[in-house]
C-alpha cells in the first residue's frame, strides 16, 4: 500500500479521529482548520460502544478510560410535566449487551484526547486557515484557501461539519436545515447537589419528553457539569452560529411547562447559547466529481442528535476511509477504492440519520392518544435487550426503529470486520 498525502479539512472530534486512523495507516495527514484554536461546540457527549470499538482498533481506547466517565447510572424517558418515569434502563447493563459500557465525556475533554492522540502520530496541524473552495479538475485535489494559498495532495477529506465549505463546493444548491432549536447550557454539579429538590437528577442520564419540546440532561463529571441540551420550534437560532447567546428569560418561558424540579434547575443557569438544529438531506454521493475528494461526517450526513449518534457516524467514517484506502495500490486507483467506501457507508449513515429524525418526533409528540400509546410500547419494550442479538445481526439492515435488532445494530457493529468482509464486492 502506498503512503498518501493527505489534507483534513476540520479539527472537530470526527476531522481528529480520522487523522489517527489514517496516521495510523502511513499516510501523512495535515489537518487544516479555520480557526486559531480547537473550536468545541456543545457540552457532553456520549460515547457509545461502536465508537469505542474504533478507539480500540486505534490503540487508544484505554487512554480515553482515562478521562471518561463511565455511565454507571440509569437512562430515563420521563414526562415532562409530571416528571413521571416512563422508562428507565440500567446502564450498567450494556456491557452484556454490546461489549462495551456506555460513557460520558465533555465534549472538550474529547477533542483535546483525539488532538493530542494525532500529534503523537505525526499528524500535522495548520490553524487559522480556513477554507475557500477545492478544485479537483487536475491529477491531484488542491485546497484553496481564504488568503489564497493554494495547498495540493492526493487526497482531501471534508470533515468540516453541517456547513461544510467542501460539501457547498460540490452540491452548491442543497440547503441544510430544520424546525428545531437547541438552548445548550449547563450548571456544577455541586450547585445541584446542594439543592435536595434537584439532587437526585445528577445521578441519572435523562430524556424529559414534551409537546414539541424535549430535555436531555446528564452529568459529564469531568468538567463537573450538569449538561442540558432543550429542543424547542421556531426560529431562536440561526443556522451555522455555535455561540448565539441564548436569552435565559425567553429559555425559561419556552419550558413553563416542565416540572418544577426541572423549571427550578432552568432558573439556577448563569448563561446559555442557542442554535439551529440542521440536517443534511441525502446527497447524490459524497465523492466530488473528480474523484480525490470526500466528505465525512456531518459534512456529507449531518443528522438530528436525538440518537446520539451523530459523531460515531463520522468516527466510523474516518475508520472505513482508512481500511478502504489501504486497498490502493497506487495514486490512480484512489477513484476506484473511494466509491467502495461510499458503498458501504451511506446506507448506514442514511438509515441512522431518518432514524434519529424518527426518535426526535416520538420524543415530541404533542399530549393525546398517540402520546399514551407511545408511553405504553415504551414501558413494555426494553430500549436494548440481550434476547434480540444472537450474533448474527450486526451486518443486517433493519428497516425502522420498530424493528427490535435496530439498537443492536447501531451499536454492535464493527467498522472494521464489516469493511473486511463487504470490499471485495464493492471494487
Amino acid at each position: 500500500m502506498p503512503n498518501f498525502e493527505i489534507l483534513i479539512v476540520g479539527a472537530g472530534i470526527v476531522g481528529l479521529a480520522a487523522s489517527i486512523g489514517l496516521a495510523n495507516k502511513g499516510h501523512k495527514v495535515t489537518v487544516i482548520e479555520a480557526t486559531s484554536v480547537l473550536q468545541v461546540v456543545g457540552d457532553g457527549i456520549a460515547v457509545a460502544a461502536n465508537s469505542q470499538r474504533v478507539l480500540k482498533y486505534y490503540g487508544i481506547l484505554d487512554n480515553f478510560y482515562q478521562r471518561a466517565t463511565r455511565n454507571v447510572g440509569v437512562m430515563q424517558h420521563r414526562r415532562y410535566s409530571t416528571r413521571e418515569i416512563v422508562s428507565a434502563r440500567d446502564m450498567t447493563t450494556q456491557v452484556q449487551q454490546y461489549g462495551y459500557a456506555s460513557y460520558i465525556l465533555s465534549r472538550r475533554g474529547y477533542q483535546q484526547f483525539l488532538f493530542e492522540e494525532a500529534e503523537k502520530r505525526g499528524v500535522q496541524f495548520r490553524f487559522s486557515s480556513p477554507t475557500e473552495t477545492i478544485k479537483d479538475s487536475a491529477k491531484r485535489p488542491v485546497l484553496i484557501l481564504k488568503n489564497g494559498s493554494r495547498i495540493e495532495a492526493d487526497i482531501i477529506v471534508g470533515a468540516d461539519g453541517v456547513n461544510s465549505i467542501l460539501r457547498k463546493s460540490m452540491y452548491p444548491g442543497i440547503q441544510v436545515s430544520s424546525d428545531q432549536n437547541c438552548y445548550r447550557a449547563s450548571i456544577s454539579l455541586s450547585k445541584l447537589q446542594a439543592d435536595p429538590e434537584v439532587a437526585p437528577l445528577v445521578s441519572t442520564f435523562d430524556f424529559w419528553m414534551g409537546t414539541q419540546h424535549l430535555v436531555i440532561a446528564a452529568p459529564s463529571s469531568d468538567e463537573d457539569q450538569y449538561s442540558m441540551a432543550l429542543y424547542h420550534p421556531g426560529n431562536t437560532g440561526t443556522a451555522g452560529d455555535w455561540k448565539k447567546p441564548g436569552d435565559l428569560d425567553h429559555m425559561r418561558e419556552t419550558f413553563k411547562d416542565f416540572a418544577p424540579a426541572m423549571r427550578k434547575v432552568l432558573y439556577l443557569v448563569d448563561n446559555s447559547v442557542v442554535w439551529k438544529v440542521v440536517e443534511v438531506p441525502p446527497l447524490p454521493s459524497w465523492i466530488s466529481k473528480g474523484g480525490n475528494v470526500v466528505i465525512i461526517g456531518d459534512a456529507a450526513h449531518g443528522m438530528t442528535p436525538y440518537q446520539g449518534q451523530g459523531a460515531a457516524m463520522g468516527i466510523e467514517d474516518g475508520t472505513a476511509l482508512a481500511e478502504t484506502l489501504e486497498r490502493a495500490t497506487n495514486l490512480e486507483d484512489i477513484k476506484r477504492v473511494l466509491p467502495a467506501f461510499e458503498t458501504i457507508r451511506k446506507p448506514r449513515a442514511e438509515l441512522i440519520a431518518s432514524a434519529s429524525a424518527m426518535l426526535g418526533k416520538m420524543w415530541q409528540m404533542p399530549d393525546g392518544e398517540a402520546q399514551k400509546q407511545r408511553d405504553e410500547r415504551m414501558k413494555a419494550m426494553p430500549i436494548w435487550d440481550a434476547k434480540t442479538w444472537n450474533g448474527t445481526h450486526a451486518d443486517e439492515i433493519p428497516g425502522s426503529l420498530r424493528d427490535r435488532k435496530h439498537q443492536t445494530w447501531v451499536m454492535v457493529y464493527d467498522t472494521i470486520a464489516f469493511i473486511a468482509s463487504l470490499i471485495s464486492c464493492c471494487l
